[in-house]
């Protein structure tokens, strides 16, 4: 657990670099870029030779998924909501870890049902803007964070499968994969969109580009994937709120970032965790022997 603590301290401050420190630049670049010097900093360490060519494809789908399109749609969201309000919409993750979970077993309990509920119902109170013409400009966003969650918490999930057991050096011979597989996933769509190969990037474009790829990329999803094999699904789940309030806090204190409505963002809130507790505590009520199964 204390690797998924670390690896959320490390992903707290990139929501507000990403809104404010790389505007302008398309969503689908920089996820392949930030991708792409991750693959580079850990591709010294695979051991290309030994690698079984079925797990390195798997790893590569596993990254296609939980990497590069997690990164396209979250960073494309960034265009319809400020940085808190993404944060906090990645609150909805561990509902699709749970969700999943609950599908690879052949079970899906009403509670979780009612869970979702509840936390669409806290999205709405924080991004409502006072009429349906103002808020509606936030849904497209929403939508994107909802697609981002989905594909996370299916990497998740899929890599707990695949690497679960393993020792940490095993692991870190066979991170690049997952790194070159989002890359790629990404790579069609930056070129379509940028013009990859000839689009011009300021230099706080790209030191903000390389920070991302090095540290909340390489090294804060290794440490993630390496907590996430080590601990059951629902540790797993409530883990990933974790990076939430610090990521608020720092959109507020470091990028001037503010609440239209102090009071809704704080029921909103309050709402979503209650949700996310709900589901948590009807999980382990409903199958406790589930909770240390290696999903």
């Amino acid at each position: 657990m204390v690797f998924l603590l670390i690896a959320s301290l490390i992903w707290a401050p990139s929501f507000g670099i990403i809104k404010y420190n790389l505007v302008g630049v398309d969503a689908s670049l920089i996820a392949f870029t930030r991708l792409a010097v991750s693959f580079i900093a850990f591709a010294p360490w695979c051991r290309w030779r030994s690698l079984d060519t079925g797990q390195g494809l798997r790893l590569g789908l596993i990254g296609a998924v939980q990497y590069g399109l997690m990164y396209m749609t979250y960073t494309a969201s960034f265009r319809y909501l400020p940085a808190y309000v993404v944060a906090i919409c990645t609150i909805f993750t561990p509902l699709y870890v749970t969700l999943f979970n609950d599908l690879w077993w052949r079970r899906v309990h009403a509670a979780f049902w009612l869970a979702a509920a509840l936390a669409v119902v806290g999205t709405g109170a924080i991004v409502w803007q006072g009429s349906w013409a103002e808020t509606r400009m936030s849904i497209p966003g929403i939508l994107l964070v909802q697609v981002s969650n989905a594909c996370f918490a299916a990497g998740q999930l899929a890599y707990r499968r695949t690497m679960g057991g393993r020792g940490w050096r095993d692991e870190l011979e066979c991170f690049a994969p997952l790194y070159l597989g989002g890359a790629l996933a990404c790579l069609p769509f930056a070129v379509a969109s940028t013009h990859v190969f000839k689009s011009s990037l300021s230099v706080e474009n790209g030191v903000s580009l390389l920070y991302l790829g090095l540290a909340p990329s390489a090294v804060g999803f290794f440490l993630w994937n390496l907590g996430a094999a080590r601990v059951n699904a629902g540790i797993l789940a409530v883990m990933n709120n974790a990076k939430i309030p610090l990521a608020v806090i720092v959109s507020f204190a470091l990028f001037g970032e503010k609440a239209q409505s102090p009071s809704r963002l704080a029921v909103g809130i309050a709402i979503i965790a209650a949700a996310v507790g709900l589901n948590q505590f009807f999980r382990k009520q409903t199958d406790k022997s589930s909770a240390d199964r290696i999903v």
